[in-house]
């Protein structure tokens, strides 16, 4: 009933969830807001908010099937539950949770992309709760979250398993961080702009309302409603980001256009790089495209570029790697150039030879060789190192419509 995900997968997963468990936590204002997950015939808690009054431990164990746990009814009956009071309740006043006085309970299912479950997102309290509507539907969009994020691990998995390129795990850490903020914060200003809203509603109609009380209420509200459309906004531009990036798992042939499907790759690039101070520079027009199979588009600028920021920088302070794309005749012509130490002239006719590495001691290696099979093969176009200039590498390549 369960399936495995890959620790380094599963540890990115708890520093991320924990945050938004920790905003949800204060938004309830509950003492326990829980990620559980099926791992064999046992649920166990995988993240957790980390509030003092939280009494459950992360990695903590029950066998699954006939536990009796909530958590147990959501995931078989792949249905919402709130429970008010387990207490006043035959169905679940002799439930496990009510050891640690947690009588309150609201979760959802959480799936897998393929519909699998994964586990479950759940509050708790230790007193009685009535429902609140506004509650249930934050839950449910922190649920489709947490969905889409799996969904995206799914392919990256899959990718990675295929070995189409190495760095997707990197990008997709970093825009999931990047999502992680304006959401939180967006959410937060929502929920602090209804409670405020709640109580001005309440107070004109008992004609309790105050001058003073609706302009408190109209100095606090503007920047909940500007922070909330800045964040948006944000989160707007990386979905958009996203999309451009999910194109490129594909290993269909699809209409490419460049100048986004490359400034997405440097995006990625920079997240990656920037500690190592490489500047990346694009110059694609707007309007071209290229008919052609992404992925592996990507895995061969990838793998150039890789070498560059690998071997190209020995004592060069300013780096800089360029990526340009043009119409050739009725082909693209695309090329990947650095500002580094070159490659000597007399060995440069041997880049692409699986030979190469043991020649120069890993200065260049068996990925140039994949490179070019990949750029004949299956782009079947053709790469080259282009003439030397006075400092840096060019390598070119052009590369036809595919059918």
């Amino acid at each position: 009933m369960s399936r495995s995900l890959s620790l380094d997968y599963s540890a990115l997963l708890i520093e991320q969830w924990s945050q938004t468990l920790n905003l949800l936590a204060d938004i309830l204002d509950m003492p326990a807001v829980l990620i559980m997950k099926l791992d064999g015939e046992h649920i166990k808690v995988f993240a957790k908010s980390e509030g003092q009054q939280n009494p459950y431990r992360v990695g903590e164990a029950e066998v699954f099937d006939g536990s009796g746990l909530y958590c147990e009814h959501v995931i078989k009956n792949r249905e919402m539950l709130e429970v008010n009071n387990a207490l006043k309740d035959p169905h679940w006043d002799a439930n496990p949770d009510i050891k640690l006085n947690m009588i309150y309970y609201l979760g959802l299912p959480l799936n897998y992309s393929d519909g699998q479950p994964f586990g479950t997102i759940c509050a708790l309290d230790n007193h009685e709760r009535p429902t609140e509507k506004k509650f249930q539907k934050l839950l449910l969009h922190i649920k489709n979250t947490l969905e889409d994020q799996l969904k995206a691990y799914d392919i990256q998995q899959q990718v990675i398993e295929h070995k189409s390129q190495s760095h997707v795990e990197n990008l997709i850490r970093g825009m999931a961080h990047e999502l992680n903020t304006p959401a939180g914060i967006a959410i937060t200003s929502a929920t602090t702009l209804s409670s405020m809203l709640d109580v001005l509603t309440q107070k004109f109609h008992q004609q309790t309302l105050s001058k003073h009380q609706f302009l408190d209420f109209e100095e606090k509200a503007s920047p909940c409603l500007a922070l909330i459309s800045t964040n948006l906004e944000k989160i707007s531009k990386l979905v958009e980001r996203f999309k451009d990036l999910s194109m490129q798992f594909s290993m269909d042939v699809s209409n490419i256009r460049l100048e986004r499907f490359l400034k997405a790759l440097c995006e990625g690039f920079n997240h990656i790089y920037g500690k190592q101070q490489v500047n990346f520079r694009l110059n694609a027009p707007d309007k071209l495209t290229l008919h052609s199979i992404p992925v592996l588009l990507q895995t061969v600028i990838t793998e150039l570029v890789e070498n560059a920021v690998e071997h190209a920088f020995e004592n060069t302070k300013v780096r800089r790697i360029d990526i340009d794309a043009e119409r050739f005749h009725h082909r693209i012509l695309l090329r990947v150039s650095d500002n580094g130490i070159g490659i000597k002239h007399n060995i440069s006719g041997d880049v692409f030879s699986p030979c190469f590495a043991r020649k120069q001691a890993g200065r260049f290696g068996l990925g140039l060789c994949v490179v070019n099979k990949i750029v004949q093969m299956q782009l079947k176009g053709n790469i080259k190192l282009a003439a030397q200039r006075q400092e840096g590498t060019v390598f070119e390549m052009v590369l036809p419509d595919l059918a």
